[in-house]
């Protein structure tokens, strides 16, 4: 095996925990929850993460509301890929009451002062059909459950030329500041984990950084960065465009999961140059800079396989 397979196999992450001063974990057994290959319960699909990412940026940017709305949206068509239904999204159990009718309202929180839900009235629902028959499966499990409570759900966002997805705010400053998404939900269960409380830009920083790794953009990976980690050795964004182009198959970011307010787990997979599949487990601590949250360490493990 060449010395450059070698580092594939050993995993990109060496790279990045090495080089970032990050601590790199070996491959040493743990808990299932820590293993590559092992989903944790709380685990925020990709989707999910990129539609928060998108949300967080608006409500932390300092451009003028249409500019940042604008750039809402093309981001969150980014993360919807131009499919509207999710799957299994997580969140936290927000309200359900009677909409003054015969019907329920439904709101989850996927991030802090953002949700997705219901319409709050059966004029604007219309064509929509997202509020709950109150002998529905859905309506009944989310009265079951306590506010505050985690849950996961699946269903169907709706598209819009201003929003890209429907937003049912009145002015701009509440559809940048709580946004409020209007979702047909279609399933809903308790989380079979309690979770932690999602920080907005700690998920948006992690989950911009591997999508940008996934497009082989060092430069634009590196914006994610504290500053003075950037600039030269194996981190610098040629060394990164460089190391993940040689890849047989791209990085893939599969899910990512909060673990505390400053600390954020990342699941990946890609494909050496000897057809080696790897797939690793990261967990990046961000930090405050100013006005921005950035990756100040993260330490990862791998766990990779030649084909048969």
């Amino acid at each position: 095996m060449d010395p450059q397979e070698k580092r594939l196999v050993s995993g990109a992450a060496l790279i990045l925990a090495a080089t970032i001063g990050y601590a790199f974990a070996s491959n040493s057994p743990g808990s299932q929850s820590s293993r590559p290959g092992a989903v944790p319960a709380f685990a925020m699909p990709v989707d999910e993460a990129a539609f928060v990412a998108a949300a967080a940026e608006a409500q932390a940017g300092e451009q003028p509301g249409s500019e940042l709305r604008a750039a809402r949206r093309s981001a969150l068509c980014q993360a919807l890929h131009a499919s509207y239904g999710v799957t299994d999204w997580v969140g936290t159990l927000k309200s359900v009451a009677p909409n003054g009718g015969d019907k329920g309202v439904l709101q989850i929180e996927i991030a802090p002062d953002v949700s997705v839900g219901s319409w709050n009235n059966a004029l604007s629902d219309r064509g929509y059909d997202t509020l709950l028959d109150p002998q529905s499966a859905v309506f009944e499990t989310a009265k079951s459950l306590p506010a505050g409570g985690k849950v996961v759900f699946s269903g169907k966002l709706f598209p819009s030329d201003t929003d890209c997805a429907q937003e049912r705010s009145v002015s701009l400053r509440g559809s940048l500041s709580k946004p409020a998404f209007v979702m047909r939900i279609t399933a809903l269960g308790p989380s079979n984990a309690a979770g932690n409380e999602v920080s907005a830009a700690a998920m948006a920083v992690v989950t911009r950084f591997y999508q940008d790794l996934e497009r082989k953009d060092g430069e634009a990976a590196l914006h994610h960065i504290v500053p003075e980690k950037r600039s030269q050795g194996p981190l610098s964004a040629a060394s990164l465009t460089q190391y993940f182009s040689n890849a047989r198959k791209p990085l893939r970011l599969e899910y990512v999961q909060q673990l505390s307010g400053n600390s954020v787990q990342a699941r990946y997979s890609y494909t050496g140059l000897s057809a080696a599949s790897c797939a690793g487990i990261s967990t990046a601590t961000v930090t405050q800079r100013g006005s921005q949250v950035l990756i100040a360490a993260i330490a990862a493990k791998e766990q990779c396989a030649l084909p048969r």
